[in-house]
């Protein structure tokens, strides 16, 4: 629920409002239209949840309203690694595109696809399970996620082809048994 500081005010001609709200709010988004950037350590304070990115908009507003109802979509991909139960992870990583560009009147996002991959670093949920968020993307075969095990090596996960990683979605990778 958000309760504005001050009354919202509709046009004296009694024509309608439309209301746009996105979320993690940035005082500096000024426009409809801006770019959003996921952390590249997720793992570190709040930038995991400040990665998200949500989108509502209610445009059907009259100056008779006595609330507003606003729905939220997630925007972006939730990328969760579960490791066998053999293993304990001490830390994750992927390669992913970081950027997107942000519509608030279309509600939409578009991956920004000048950038380049980077490595990102995923909020551990327990020993066996990251996480991070990224803009939904294709990522192509080869190297994916990294693993740093508790027993001091790593857990290496390659994909043999391209795998689309879908937005408002949990993409879920079970990491097979059978690799040191």
């Amino acid at each position: 629920q958000w309760d504005a500081e001050k009354a919202i005010t509709f046009p004296i001609d009694g024509s309608s409002v439309n209301f746009y709200s996105y979320y993690p709010y940035s005082a500096s988004v000024t426009a409809t239209t801006f770019e959003h950037q996921v952390a590249k350590d997720q793992s570190v304070g709040n930038a995991y949840d400040q990665s998200d990115l949500l989108l509502a908009s209610h445009t059907t507003s009259t100056a008779d309203d006595t609330s507003i109802t606003l729905s939220f979509a997630h925007k972006l991909a939730l990328v969760e690694v579960i490791l066998p139960s053999d293993k304990v992870g001490v830390s994750a990583e992927m390669k992913a595109k970081r950027t997107v560009t942000v519509d608030l009147l279309k509600q939409t996002v578009t991956l920004k696809d000048a950038d380049t991959e980077e490595w990102i670093i995923m909020k551990k949920v327990s020993d066996t399970v990251f996480r991070a968020v990224v803009p939904a993307q294709t990522l192509g075969a080869g190297h994916l996620i990294r693993i740093k095990l508790d027993s001091g090596g790593y857990y290496h996960y390659s994909i043999a082809s391209k795998v689309t990683l879908a937005a408002n979605e949990i993409n879920t990778f079970s990491m097979p048994d059978n690799n040191d």
